[in-house]
């Protein structure tokens, strides 16, 4: 979830309070599951298969997978009249994809966060399409170079995400934050808004 993350290493390794789950492994290696946040909102289910959980039967298609295709992309798009990056983060149309890795998709589509999913063009959601798939492919081909799963955050592939006033890599202008809710977003303004800077929703209203 926003502050949940995989860690994998030795079991000999001390257990801190950020560690909410550990699940022993042969050859003493732990798959642990870090909460780094006040707010728990962690919950494990055994189960024998995993459409019995409500959570998961919901689900929309995996990206990454066969059933996600070009032409799911555009059903579920004019389904649902919200913004791109609420869209992306929307489990029930695309599974997986949190507030970092939208972000990332945004950036690599060329396209507004604020967006209206109804209003989209063939031709941008043809690179949404390419972008989803791109950047989730990329990050895992990072993440497997690493020896394991490490127990800190690794964002050093990331380009927008978390880098407010760092230079764009694309462009060079510097990325932009906006507040909204519980959450954040970070966009390039030259490269996804025309030049445009989005108001923060705390303020005052977005714009288009």
């Amino acid at each position: 979830m926003l502050s949940g993350r995989f860690a994998f290493g030795p079991t000999r390794a001390p257990l801190n309070r950020l560690h909410a789950f550990a699940l022993h492994l042969d050859r003493d290696e732990d798959l642990r599951v870090i909460e780094d946040t006040t707010n728990h909102r962690l919950s494990v289910y055994l189960v024998t298969d995993p459409q019995q959980l409500d959570i998961v039967s919901r689900l929309g298609p995996d990206p990454l997978g066969p059933t996600f295709t070009l032409g799911c992309l555009r059903q579920a798009l004019v389904r649902r009249s919200r913004t791109l990056k609420r869209f992306l983060t929307d489990q029930s149309a695309v599974a997986g994809i949190g507030n970092c890795f939208s972000d990332e998709i945004l950036f690599e589509a060329r396209l507004s966060p604020f967006a209206l999913s109804t209003n989209i063009k063939p031709e941008e959601t043809i690179r949404l399409y390419a972008a989803t798939k791109k950047v989730l492919q990329d990050a895992i081909l990072h993440l497997r170079a690493l020896d394991r799963l490490p127990e800190r955050k690794d964002r050093t592939f990331l380009r927008v995400h978390d880098r407010l006033d760092r230079p764009c890599p694309a462009c060079s202008t510097p990325v932009k934050r906006v507040s909204y809710s519980e959450s954040t977003l970070y966009y390039c303004p030259t490269c996804q808004t025309g030049g445009r800077e989005l108001a923060d929703r705390r303020l005052s209203k977005f714009l288009k």
